[in-house]
């Protein structure tokens, strides 16, 4: 599932630097933001069941702050929806 999730995450960069670029319209960065929004809850629930399988205590550190980054993406995505839904 991790690999599906950032190869996602990758093809979604990139068709938001193309849409960015090319079809700037408030239409597919509204597309982009739900889209972006979901890929980030589907990121926390898997960072939140990698936590749970890991034992070590040197990695949890590192996956909370996946978790914290997944928490703050999913925030940015839901403010770029609201400011697209206002125009």
């Amino acid at each position: 599932m991790g690999k599906f999730l950032y190869s996602t995450l990758i093809a979604l960069i990139v068709v938001n630097v193309l849409s960015w670029l090319f079809f700037h319209n408030s239409g597919s960065q509204l597309a982009l933001s739900s889209i972006t929004g979901v890929l980030f809850c589907e990121f926390i629930l898997y960072d939140i069941q990698r936590a749970y399988r890991k034992k070590h205590a040197e990695t949890i550190p590192m996956l909370v702050v996946n978790v914290y980054l997944d928490i703050l993406n999913l925030f940015l995505s839901v403010l770029n929806l609201n400011a697209f839904s206002r125009k």
